[in-house]
């Protein structure tokens, strides 16, 4: 205190407290409220607002040393610390935002694809991926065979356990393979791969996963037989092409899924492929994306018409060991 009042005399300086101190809190504290609570809150100008918001808190620490150069003394630390209070409060309601956001996209969306493809999505902000657009996807539609007989010979219980083994199984699969499951529908299922993430190899990852939801069949029957249920067969029918896809539905209830000719196709190659007991169908737009990726093992089985089809469409079936 004798150092601060000893360098003001040597300077000519005469220190004085400011006047009506305690307005001059009240007012730079309201002043801070005014311009950072409402604007904050504002999505219409976020940049303007939050640069409003900054000036105004910037404002606030400056004005203490500038009053202390021309001899004014102002206790600043209210101020400071709304400052410091309103930055915490800010980043605490980001990011309340930002889990919000994240947990709408995985309650929307966690039954559709992998978890690590949602952490993706929730990072890059990738709600917007899943509005309506048109994209190139791959289609696939798998169907439990006969399962018509077999569901009429079991209690509701028993039907659903087993529904609910089979589907959980195949689902996994789809997953492993980075594929979007659509719905099922019935004794069936549906899937895509290419949204709401594209890759490049997005055709050789679908053959990938028909031929594995093949093999899993062991695994699935092995359990079957331990529970008593009949042997479980599954027919595929698979077809690419470019279709829509996205948010869509009524204004009652949105599902994410895909709408085309490709997706007709796929799933009337499913169809066929129960008909001629074949358990993988591959349409000519799949089999010329796998052509163009380097998956050269198909085998041809020729053309034939198809219900809702108006030409024949030529039909493949992978080839080697798998």
């Amino acid at each position: 205190m004798h150092a601060v009042l000893l360098a003001g005399w040597l300077d000519t300086l005469a220190w004085r407290p400011v006047p009506h101190a305690r307005l001059w809190l009240l007012g730079g504290l309201l002043l801070l409220g005014l311009a950072v609570f409402p604007l904050l809150g504002s999505t219409r100008s976020a940049l303007w607002t939050r640069t409003l918001g900054v000036g105004v808190a910037v404002i606030l620490v400056i004005l203490p040393p500038l009053l202390l150069v021309n001899g004014w003394w102002l206790a600043p630390w209210a101020w400071w610390s709304g400052v410091g209070a309103l930055f915490v409060i800010w980043m605490g309601r980001e990011r309340w935002r930002l889990w919000q956001r994240h947990r709408r996209l995985y309650r929307a969306f966690g039954a559709y694809v992998p978890r690590s493809v949602l952490r993706q999505l929730a990072e890059e902000d990738g709600e917007a991926r899943f509005a309506p657009q048109r994209k190139p996807l791959v289609i696939m539609f798998g169907d439990i065979v006969g399962f018509t007989a077999i569901s009429e010979e079991l209690e509701p219980e028993r039907l659903a356990m087993l529904t609910n083994y089979i589907f959980t199984e195949l689902t996994e699969v789809v997953h492993y393979h980075g594929g979007t499951l659509d719905k099922y529908i019935g004794d069936a299922l549906m899937a895509f791969w290419g949204a709401p993430l594209s890759s490049e190899e997005d055709a050789t990852r679908a053959l990938a996963c028909a031929q594995a939801m093949q093999h899993r069949l062991d695994t699935i029957n092995h359990w079957a037989k331990s529970q008593g249920y009949p042997p479980i067969a599954l027919h595929i029918g698979m077809e690419a092409g470019e279709v829509t896809v996205g948010n869509l539905g009524s204004q009652q209830r949105l599902a994410y899924t895909a709408l085309g000719s490709a997706v007709n196709l796929a799933a009337r190659l499913e169809e066929h492929a129960g008909q001629i007991d074949q358990p993988v169908l591959i349409g000519p737009g799949l089999a010329d994306a796998l052509k163009v990726e380097g998956e050269e093992r198909l085998e041809p089985l020729g053309a034939v018409s198809l219900k809702g089809i108006s030409q024949p469409v030529a039909l493949w079936r992978p080839g080697g060991e798998w």
